[in-house]
């Protein structure tokens, strides 16, 4: 019996290792130009700027007005705490390489909020790389790199033309 015991604890720490590469295979990637481990985490900032501020332009002093210019679109988590929307970069799931190619971020900022918000920013045709944050902490297998990117979609191609509009509403109503 304790022979048997101490066999499934190093299987169990045997599945846990393939886990937790399987996990690092999937979202770690190797930076070609310095040769580390990263990790890439996608935030989308989906703004638009406030309807309202053209109706109640000749009502609001400016300082007022000023404030309402911009909205941004913000996730609740399950534990009630809001977030920016995105998430992390997974190879089988977005592809390519973020360490080289942009594209694969914005596949992921795709992805990330069509999951957690409903909105398919596929066909936003623009894309800005507003900002980026290195972190560096070193774990049991070496230095890693933490890298959160900002990414800034063009919505205006998600606005549907009036036709197209009255035609969605029609069928709705």
């Amino acid at each position: 019996l304790h022979q048997h015991d101490i066999m499934q604890k190093k299987k169990r720490k045997t599945t846990e290792i393939s886990a937790h590469e399987k996990w690092a295979k999937d979202h770690i990637a190797i930076d070609p130009e310095t040769n580390h481990r990263v990790v890439y985490n996608v935030r989308v900032i989906i703004h638009t700027m406030s309807s309202e501020r053209m109706k109640v332009k000749n009502i609001l002093h400016q300082d007022q007005l000023n404030r309402m210019q911009f909205k941004i679109l913000v996730a609740k988590l399950s534990n009630g705490i809001y977030v920016i929307p995105g998430g992390m970069w997974s190879k089988s799931a977005d592809r390519g390489d973020p360490c080289v190619d942009d594209r694969a971020l914005i596949e992921t900022g795709i992805r990330c909020v069509r999951k957690h918000c409903g909105i398919d920013l596929g066909l936003c045709s623009e894309w800005a790389k507003v900002s980026q944050f290195n972190y560096r902490t070193n774990d049991k297998h070496g230095l890693l790199e933490i890298r959160t990117v900002v990414l800034l979609p063009s919505v205006s191609d998600l606005i549907p033309t009036k036709s197209s509009w009255n035609s969605m509403r029609d069928s709705i109503v």
